[in-house]
């Protein structure tokens, strides 16, 4: 096998940072990648590239290579993260390996495919039985036809394919940033900041103080809350004499 593994890390980091998924391995291929299910903020290991290996980097192998960058695209060693791997109909739970090949080495990782499985492959984590939120590489398989380089060394012949896999620990954004719906839910919990029927929040309310900046609370005699036009207040022993004072 003959891949140069850091020219793709390059090649999909930058599609990656223009908003793009590579995937050469999915209209001839098959290749498909199901995206993880997580909310916006939380942290991912993302799909950002797979391959399909050329005649000329596989040399008649079978395999899935790993690789796996952090968040701020450097090569993920020395076993501080483990990848997961399985085919369908499988009834035991998935193969994990570690990614701890050396820096020279094209990948993270490897999994040998048979002939006749269709297999998958994932991010387990930070430890071996992690489960954290992963893109997974599906419908990854030998069953293409040929596809030879020359005698007598073997290219792509069935049986004998191979995918490299690039994940990258991502923290998730929305697809498109929309600035209304920011907008709209800052306002919206400000009016219940604002809301209610405390003697306190209504005299606010009335005197246009803005929202609240502190809790209610104590002090030389009085009960106060903070807004943010001025300190509502009133004396402990005359709770319906509200007054307010600026900051």
């Amino acid at each position: 096998m003959n891949i140069n593994g850091k020219h793709y890390i390059q090649q999909f980091l930058a599609a990656a940072q223009a908003g793009q998924v590579t995937n050469d391995a999915a209209a001839d291929y098959g290749v498909h990648i199901e995206e993880a299910n997580v909310a916006d903020g939380e942290l991912y290991w993302r799909v950002i590239g797979v391959h399909h290996l050329l005649p000329t980097e596989n040399q008649g192998d079978h395999t899935i290579l790993i690789e796996a960058l952090d968040e701020a695209g450097s090569r993920i060693r020395e076993g501080k993260a483990f990848a997961a791997f399985t085919w369908e109909g499988r009834q035991d739970g998935p193969d994990a390996r570690a990614l701890d090949k050396v820096d020279s080495d094209p990948m993270g990782c490897d999994f040998p495919m048979g002939l006749h499985g269709t297999h998958s492959v994932w991010m387990r984590g930070r430890a071996q039985n992690s489960n954290d939120p992963s893109d997974r590489v599906e419908k990854l398989h030998t069953r293409h036809k040929d596809e030879p380089f020359g005698v007598p060394a073997p290219g792509n012949t069935t049986g004998h394919h191979s995918f490299y896999v690039l994940f990258q620990l991502t923290r998730r954004v929305p697809a498109t940033l929309d600035k209304d719906a920011m907008l709209r839910t800052a306002r919206k919990l400000r009016d219940e900041q604002m809301a209610g029927p405390a003697p306190f929040t209504v005299y606010a309310r009335d005197h246009d103080l803005g929202a609240p900046v502190t809790a209610e609370f104590s002090a030389g005699g009085y009960r106060a809350r903070g807004f943010a036009g001025g300190i509502v207040y009133a004396p402990i022993a005359q709770p319906t004499e509200i007054a307010h004072a600026a900051w």
